[in-house]
């Protein structure tokens, strides 16, 4: 092998060196862009995940909330049924007393 063509091959190689060292170079760069950019994201998920959790926990605290609510309407409803049932009762029995009322001041009336 002549030494012309062994240095242009040395030549080549040198070429094809620095062009994989710049390639090397770029993608290490878009490597680092590429990182910083994920911690970026990275910051936002965590956000994300943090806002959803807490508007998760809302969510159930609301729902409880309304369990109870819906729990305290049914027992009023059962009490105001059962006060109108009692209060039916009461004047049912009234209206037996002032019939009797009216019996004895009838009885009365015929001693007199």
């Amino acid at each position: 092998m002549d030494v012309a063509k062994r240095d242009l091959i040395i030549e080549q190689m040198r070429k094809e060196l620095q062009y994989r060292k710049d390639l090397m170079l770029g993608k290490s760069q878009e490597l680092s862009k590429a990182q910083v950019d994920n911690e970026y994201l990275v910051g936002v998920a965590d956000d994300y995940k943090r806002y959803y959790t807490t508007i998760q926990t809302e969510r159930e605290q609301q729902m409880a909330a309304l369990l109870q609510i819906s729990e305290y309407i049914s027992q009023y409803s059962r009490d105001l049924q059962e006060t109108d049932s009692l209060l039916e009762e009461s004047k049912m029995q009234q209206q037996e007393i002032m019939k009797e009322i009216d019996r004895i001041k009838f009885a009365l009336d015929e001693m007199l």
